[in-house]
């Protein structure tokens, strides 16, 4: 361990809040606080770029930096962030599967699995981690818990009175701590702006807003396919009452190529899934082998850096957080 990585703290870690970019992470370790105090917690969040961080086209949007660094300046206490070496992309050809709405092991190996090794090395009196999700994702809670133990998985937001988007969202301008921009152009989450557990319409989103981030993508999708020599695709074809894959050039092609007259005519909805959304589910979900090495064995790989920082600091040498960039397109 680095000396940089040795958390000072006057107290034991005892809560874990998971920071996922969004606003209800950060709405679910500001009610916790508000309650029970800051006292032995620290925040942790995980860093999807790998070593390919600096690329705008891979991990969570740029403006994730900067709400992050304002969101732990608010609640006032300690921001662990861990990066592992890989990206999605680099993960997928190692597991030989491509991520998809049922299936994405991504999840596990670059957030959940490094949160809880994390975990049981640096902070093995913890006993509860705090969640995000609110009264519109209720049902998740019990296999949350579960997934979780031996950890106590805590869902504030559910807590009566619920707390929900549109309350934390007021929430944080009340506290003049601009929201995530993925919000405003219309993205159902504010993490990977190509997330492999997105659906049809949340792709299509992608292709208006950040096209570039598509077709980046659209490569790796077929790359994958290239190298496995098999059909697989990121998104799934219903029509018919039959799944089929549907590659991401395809969808563009034959779904998002059709002119805005045809847009404007018919609707969205008429061409595509429009209903299709997806959802992350990171830090939430269980792995995907049955076999689990015990959370801070010397039997797991560590194939991930990490490194903590203070309210009011710097979250990296390299962090842009100071400036919130601008989108290359409205959303439509």
């Amino acid at each position: 361990m680095k000396p940089s990585q040795v958390l000072d703290l006057s107290s034991p870690i005892r809560t874990i809040g998971t920071l996922s970019g969004g606003a209800g992470s950060w709405g679910a370790c500001r009610r916790w606080i508000d309650q029970h105090g800051p006292d032995g917690m620290v925040l942790l969040f995980t860093d999807v770029g790998g070593e390919d961080w600096a690329n705008p086209n891979v991990g969570e949007d740029q403006d994730t930096m900067r709400f992050l660094a304002e969101a732990r300046d608010n609640l006032g206490v300690p921001l662990v962030i861990i990066r592992n070496q890989r990206t999605i992309w680099d993960v997928f050809l190692e597991k030989r599967w491509l991520g998809n709405s049922s299936l994405a092991h991504c999840s596990w190996e670059l957030k959940t699995g490094p949160a809880r090794d994390w975990i049981g090395k640096h902070a093995p009196g913890a006993e509860r981690v705090l969640v995000g999700i609110d009264v519109t994702e209720i049902h998740r809670l019990k296999d949350i818990k579960s997934n979780w133990e031996p950890y106590e998985a805590v869902a504030p937001l559910t807590d009566k009175p619920m707390l929900w988007k549109p309350q934390l969202l007021r929430m944080l301008s009340d506290r003049a701590i601009a929201p995530p921009r993925m919000y405003e152009l219309g993205f159902a989450h504010a993490n990977c702006p190509g997330c492999v557990k997105g659906g049809q319409s949340h792709w299509a989103r992608l292709w208006r807003v950040w096209p570039e981030r598509y077709l980046y993508a659209e490569r790796k999708e077929q790359e994958i396919r290239e190298k496995l020599g098999a059909d697989v695709s990121i998104l799934k074809d219903r029509s018919d009452h039959k799944v089929r894959s549907l590659t991401l050039e395809r969808f563009r092609v034959e779904k998002l190529g059709k002119s805005d007259l045809l847009l404007d005519l018919f609707g969205e909805r008429d061409l595509f899934d429009g209903l299709d959304e997806g959802g992350c589910a990171c830090f939430t979900d269980a792995p995907p082998e049955l076999a689990l090495v015990p959370d801070g064995s010397e039997d797991r790989e560590e194939r991930y850096d990490w490194h903590w920082s203070l309210p009011g600091d710097p979250l990296r040498p390299d962090s842009t957080q100071s400036a919130r960039p601008e989108p290359i397109r409205g959303a439509a």
